[in-house]
Parts: C-alpha cells; sequence; structure tokens
C-alpha cells in the first residue's frame, strides 16, 4: 500500500484530488499538509485521513510515507519537491511544475539523482475526451494533421495585484494545458507569436500578467496552431475547453470539459457525449500509482513537461517582444 501526503487543501484538492484518491488501488491519504491549520485539520476529519500538519517537515519526522501529491501554490513547488526527494518520495506535482524552465529542469535532475519518480499532475491528456481522440487519430481516418485550434475561455477573473504576492499569467498557469496538449497531438513546437491583454501591472520575475491572449504557432513538423485563451469571458457558461484538429482527410472537434467529440469525413459526421465525462484526475492518479509500483531501477521523470515551459516561456518572450520567437529546448544533465 502506496502512503501519500497531499499538500495544498485548498480547491485543486478539494475539488478533484481527494475525491480521485478513493478511487485509486493500493494508496492510502495518511497526512494532510495546509499552511492553515484548521483548514488541514477539517479536511482530514471530512475524508478520514488520520493526520494533518501545517508544514512538511513533520511529515519527514514522522516517517511513513512514501509518496507526496503538491497542490499547492506553484511558488511553494520548488522547495516542496526538493524536501520530499530528500526524504526518499516519490512526487507527483500540480502543473505548473516550476515557475521557470531552470527551476523545471533542476527539480528534474534532481529526481533521477534520488531515482525517485517526479510527474506532472497534468490531467489534460488523460481525459475521456482526449483519450477517445487518440484513438481516433491511431484509426488515420482524418489523415495526417496539419494544424490545431484551441479556445480555452472561463469567467475566472483576476483580482487586483499585490506587489507583496507573486502571481504568474493567466497563459502560464491555465494555457499550460492546452499548450501539453497541443505538443501531444501535433509534436515539437519550433516558433510561436502572441499577443496579450490585461492589467499594466507585472507579476513574478517581471511576467506580464495577461488575463486573455492570442497564440499563433508553428510545429517543427510543419503544421500550425492557434490558442485563444482568455480569464475574463462572459455568457457562455463556466468554461469551455474545446479543440479542433483538421487533417488531410478529415477534423475532429472534442470537448475536455463536457467529453464530446466529433469526427467529420468523406463518410459524414458521428458524434459521441459520454454521460459523465472524466476530467482525468482520477486516470492520472492511477497513472502515478502505477509509476510508483513498476519504477524498477529506473524511476519516471517528467521530462516533457519542461518541454510545454519552454514553448509557454517563448510566448511570454514574445508578448514582451511583440514578435515571432524561437523556442529554447531545455537543458538536463
Amino acid at each position: 500500500m502506496m502512503r501519500v501526503a497531499l499538500v495544498g487543501a485548498g480547491k485543486i484538492a478539494a475539488e478533484e484530488h481527494l475525491p480521485a484518491w478513493a478511487g485509486v488501488k493500493d494508496a492510502d491519504l495518511t497526512w494532510i499538509v495546509d499552511r492553515d491549520g484548521e483548514r488541514a485539520r477539517e479536511v482530514a476529519a471530512r475524508w478520514g485521513i488520520p493526520s494533518w500538519s501545517t508544514d512538511l517537515e513533520t511529515v519527514v519526522q514522522a516517517g511513513g510515507v512514501d509518496a507526496v501529491d503538491i497542490c499547492s501554490s506553484a511558488f511553494t513547488h520548488v522547495e516542496l519537491v526538493r524536501e520530499a526527494l530528500a526524504a526518499g518520495w516519490h512526487v507527483l506535482v500540480e502543473k505548473p511544475l516550476a515557475p521557470s524552465v531552470a527551476d523545471a529542469s533542476r527539480l528534474c535532475d534532481a529526481a533521477r539523482r534520488a531515482e525517485r519518480v517526479l510527474m506532472v499532475a497534468e490531467n489534460w491528456p488523460y481525459s475521456f475526451a482526449f483519450r477517445r481522440v487518440q484513438e481516433l487519430l491511431h484509426s488515420g481516418d482524418v489523415g495526417r494533421l496539419h494544424s490545431v485550434s484551441v479556445v480555452h475561455r472561463s469567467g475566472l477573473r483576476r483580482g487586483p495585484v499585490r506587489p507583496d504576492h507573486p502571481v504568474l499569467g493567466h497563459t502560464f498557469i491555465a494555457g499550460s494545458h492546452a499548450v501539453h496538449l497541443m505538443r501531444r497531438v501535433m509534436g515539437d513546437v519550433s516558433q510561436v507569436a502572441g499577443y496579450w491583454h490585461g492589467p499594466s501591472a507585472r507579476g513574478a520575475e517581471g511576467m506580464v500578467l495577461d488575463a486573455a491572449a492570442e497564440v499563433v504557432f508553428q510545429f517543427q513538423g510543419g503544421g500550425i496552431g492557434n490558442l485563444h485563451i482568455s480569464s475574463v469571458a462572459w455568457d457562455f457558461g463556466p468554461r469551455q475547453l474545446f479543440l479542433r484538429l483538421e487533417g488531410a482527410l478529415g477534423q475532429i472537434e472534442f470537448d475536455v470539459l463536457s467529453g464530446r467529440v466529433s469526427i467529420t469525413t468523406a463518410a459524414g459526421t458521428r458524434s459521441e457525449q459520454p454521460r459523465q465525462a472524466s476530467l482525468g484526475f482520477g486516470e492520472e492518479l492511477s497513472v502515478f500509482a502505477h509509476r510508483v509500483r513498476d519504477r524498477g531501477t529506473h524511476a519516471f521523470v517528467d521530462t516533457d513537461y519542461v518541454q510545454t515551459l519552454a514553448v509557454v516561456e517563448a510566448i511570454y518572450r514574445a508578448f514582451d517582444h511583440g514578435n515571432t520567437e524561437g523556442v529554447r529546448p531545455p537543458t538536463l544533465a
């Protein structure tokens, strides 16, 4: 039985990770860690988790943990991942892995040296819709893909920026979902161009605080793509996570949130709509548990996600410079 400590008892943990862990075989949540002691105590009691703490060091000293699930702010990830690896634990960490490619690369290097699993909790690839799309692509019905279009809209409005509270841009936090999925179907990105809208204030490390953006992609294989992302959209419902893939013989449209998938070819259009679409959280936790159990002598380290962050960093360089930026491959030892 894999014994897991969960760090960060906020919204993503409460709404997605905690319910998903309940369905993972051979895994047992034994600790909740949150800086807000009252919240940690309440969550532990609600989910029947035996122990809680306001800091990870208490858990390290207590022992008896095999892995950690980090659901706290991206700015805490570097310190927490290092502490967990030093304790000999396997690590699942919510995206983004780190606030920069350099930090993410160093974490991957540390995980390799420790021979421990380091996996980014990026749920979109495990969603019902995308798993079904992978099957359709494998069938070859739409032919070779030449373009991808993504619309990622929500009404999540960014509040006033506090100088003492570091934040990242919306494309960094939420858009990395889309960038990662685009790379899954189109391959690596060679160039990006982007335009943004948002407050005049700057976030962490001088990053523009985009609330909405338009980004164009050139892929190494010759395909193209575009991303429309907004955290200030109106009048369409809570969120839209829509993608269109166009190929030589047809197209596939799908929505990660609803699970709806449509494929159009010369034979016509057919659609599928599950009664209850999975967003992939349970599936990604099961994959993590499987990798921990079957890691053998070579642990899984999620270096591919560092390449996604390299694309995101290129997008922010394009935002700043107002031109096309090349994607710099991350340096991994």
